[in-house]
């Protein structure tokens, strides 16, 4: 190689680094690919640079807030993907026909070598029992994972995990049936049985961890179904479509974004408002919608709390038109100070938690949200309201 070649073969890279090195501060770069906060800038103090971990959360501030970090990531998984056939992150498994498999589907269930549904049974007692002490209404339900509705897209290579993880979810959903928890409904076996729409659309993202709202449908339907049988209106139930960026393309670094229906319920005679969002509020992810109707024979039910992760948050639009006021709390705001009197004077409480991460639970330890001390706290705080 020629002396200028040399040069130039080293300068280019060193001027793009030193170029985004400059820029960097007047550049508001974002992790929302990564589904994570963006890692802090560590102070540059004496006893920080010393620490034995401090050029490693410097080196994760650079990752993160390096110009165009996405748009090179992309690229990259574009490669890996469409080229060699692999999955870009170890987050995503890659199935059949282009299907993607959150990998902690396969790996959860089976964490424990000893999985006793009696310990998910004791939990949701537990549960029950914290919301029934002054006399509230109790709901809870799971939500089955894609890998369960859908096993057929799943690559014979997971054959064998696949296997296992269908034999503990068949056994947690045949016990917890027959243990008849008053207040447990189980959506499982009408999701399997109705999977695909009329026109052939799978009722889960094929590229993302969840339900379609088509799927949350049916859990929000049992729900007002088990408070007041024939309530429930599908007519009410009004379609928009959109576009969506799957939760697995996006942590693969793919940017590919998919149609979307969006179902949302607008019952006649009965005006429904976002009260109070949260997230935008910078409180924590929980919604308050409130409902009003025009005439007076027209049903609306008490007051709800639902308390869910991801899977539930695809319900809010369905179920808020059926209350008087309805308050939807993500598990993660307990991490985040949110304002827990908008729970007051509340009759009903709905948990629903991902399939996945019922596996977690053990007894004595806090290994699932189902498990929180915060969640109990939140739970009492609702005894005492009254």
């Amino acid at each position: 190689m020629k002396p200028l070649e040399k040069i130039t073969a080293i300068s280019v890279p060193v001027a793009m680094l030193a170029l985004g090195l400059i820029i960097m501060p007047f550049y508001n770069s974002s992790t929302a690919d990564l589904n994570r906060k963006k890692s802090e800038r560590p102070p540059i103090t004496f006893d920080a640079m010393t620490s034995g971990d401090y050029f490693v959360k410097l080196s994760s501030y650079l990752e993160d807030s390096l110009p165009f970090r996405s748009y090179i990531r992309h690229l990259d998984a574009t490669i890996d993907y469409r080229f060699f056939g692999d999955s870009p992150n170890p987050v995503v498994t890659l199935g059949k026909q282009g299907w993607l498999f959150h990998t902690d589907s396969l790996q959860r269930p089976l964490k424990h070598s000893s999985f006793n549904p009696d310990d998910v049974l004791d939990t949701i007692v537990s549960l029950k029992e914290t919301v029934e002490k002054n006399g509230r209404t109790f709901r809870f339900s799971v939500a089955p994972q894609k890998l369960i509705v859908f096993p057929e897209f799943v690559a014979d290579e997971h054959r064998e995990k696949l296997l296992a993880v269908q034999e503990r979810s068949q056994t947690l959903r045949q016990y917890l049936y027959e243990s008849n928890i008053d207040g447990y409904f189980d959506v499982w076996g009408e999701l399997i049985d109705n999977r695909y729409t009329k026109d052939g659309t799978p009722i889960y993202f094929p590229k993302d961890t969840h339900w379609k709202m088509e799927g949350a449908k049916f859990q929000a339907r049992a729900l007002i179904e088990s408070l007041r049988p024939g309530l429930w209106n599908e007519n009410a139930i009004k379609e928009k479509q959109n576009d969506y960026w799957p939760d697995l393309n996006r942590l693969a670094g793919l940017k590919n974004r998919v149609p979307n229906i969006a179902l949302s319920t607008k019952r006649p005679k009965v005006e429904t408002t976002l009260k109070v969002n949260g997230r935008r509020m910078g409180l924590g992810d929980f919604q308050v919608f409130t409902s009003t109707a025009s005439d007076p024979d027209i049903t609306l039910l008490p007051k709800i709390v639902v308390v869910h992760d991801s899977f539930g948050a695809r319900m809010r639009n369905m179920l808020s038109p059926y209350f008087k006021e309805a308050v939807f709390v993500n598990f993660m705001a307990f991490n985040q100070g949110f304002d827990e009197e908008v729970i007051n004077d509340a009759e009903i409480v709905y948990i629903n938690r991902a399939e996945r991460f019922v596996y977690s639970v053990k007894p004595g330890s806090v290994n699932d949200a189902l498990q929180d001390p915060r969640l109990y706290s939140f739970l009492g705080q609702l005894e005492g309201s009254q």
